[in-house]
């Protein structure tokens, strides 16, 4: 399967109950279907600057936003497909472009092979330099 390397999308969340979620999924099953990552737990490592100034900003609701993170689907091992993602989000529509490489050539938690990278987030590139903080959910299921 191909991966997407660029998004362009709307990105609606709410807060409701698990009664309201089972009869939404129930009512969007004959239409959606999950994708490969519909039922995982999804591994984030975000990038910042030592002031944290891009998680406070967004914090602020800004018209504009953006933040670099390393993405990955499962526990991550040096084969593990991560994706490096420069997101970011400008009246209320979402811009993404990410690359896919095995977590080995990804920047890690201490930041020593994050300058190796070329990747379209040259301009935030030169901001944030550390990473800032680790986030872990489960989607789905």
């Amino acid at each position: 399967m191909a991966v997407q390397t660029v998004f362009q999308r709307y990105e609606l969340k709410y807060i409701m109950t698990q009664a309201q979620q089972r009869r939404l999924l129930q009512t969007m099953e004959g239409y959606m279907a999950p994708d490969q990552y519909g039922d995982t737990t999804i591994r984030d490592l975000h990038f910042d600057t030592p002031t944290y100034r891009l998680i406070r900003q967004s914090i602020d609701k800004p018209v504009y936003k953006e933040k670099l993170r390393v993405r990955c689907y499962s526990q991550a091992g040096p084969d593990t497909t991560v994706f490096v993602e420069l997101k970011k989000k400008y009246r209320s529509v979402v811009y993404k472009r990410r690359i896919a490489l095995p977590e080995r050539q990804a920047p890690d938690h201490h930041g020593d092979r994050y300058r190796e990278h070329q990747h379209e987030g040259h301009q935030i590139r030169r901001r944030c330099a550390d990473p800032g903080g680790q986030l872990y959910y489960r989607r789905g299921g």
